[in-house]
């Protein structure tokens, strides 16, 4: 008799680990939340690309409202000023125009961290569209 409840217990201990297991298992398929599932979403997301001219940009050319253009991108970099490390009016003084130049050399003084492109990446509005003759 002591046999049978003792494998009788054994068995049902198994059966409670076994249904856990599976219980749990199912709660994180449905949780969705799956490292890889999200980086192949972000990586689909995509903002749809403008083709803008320098007459559109020239608009946009204060602190409250300012695009820049580097290497022939236009940028929205209005939210990004006040965070800049070197300071907003290095990004303030080029609202409106090309700021090439500037983000190259930063300032003449030196060029900026390899990541400072996808940073300002973030404030991608789309292409610079140039015109023949200008």
């Amino acid at each position: 008799m002591k046999k049978i409840v003792t494998i009788s217990l054994g068995i049902f201990v198994l059966v409670l680990v076994v249904v856990f297991a599976m219980w749990f298992g199912s709660m994180q398929n449905k949780s969705g939340v799956n490292q890889n599932s999200v980086q192949n979403q972000e990586q689909v997301v995509e903002k749809p690309k403008l083709t803008l001219d320098m007459q559109e940009v020239a608009r946009h050319n204060t602190s409250q409202d300012c695009w820049t253009v580097v290497r022939e991108k236009v940028y929205n970099v209005t939210a990004f000023s006040s965070l800049h490390t070197g300071g907003a009016d290095k990004i303030i003084y080029n609202c409106g125009k090309d700021g090439t130049v500037g983000f190259d050399t930063k300032g003449e003084k030196g060029s900026h961290k390899e990541g400072s492109i996808d940073v300002l990446n973030k404030y991608l509005l789309g292409d610079l569209v140039t015109y023949p003759g200008k």
